[in-house]
């Protein structure tokens, strides 16, 4: 019988900034998440925090908020 085995995809991304607002993008230089954020955060745990209109909230690796901007301070989630 062979073992199940899952596989996690580790996407590689590095926040970058153009025009004053701040993005992400892959290894190879291509824009993963448009730069449309005052600050970002890294990824941890499939979220980042970002700033958006003064507030903190989470994004995921797609860019779609999963907790709204509604903060004035957040930390990294973290296992």
């Amino acid at each position: 019988m062979t073992p199940h085995l899952n596989y996690a995809v580790i996407i590689m991304m590095a926040w970058v900034i153009t025009s004053e607002k701040r993005g992400y993008i892959d290894k190879s230089g291509k824009m993963l998440i448009t730069p449309q954020f005052e600050i970002v955060g890294d990824f941890h745990e499939g979220l980042a925090w970002v700033v958006q209109f003064g507030k903190r909230g989470f994004i995921d690796m797609t860019g779609k908020f999963v907790i709204e901007p509604q903060f004035d301070f957040v930390s990294s989630f973290c296992d």
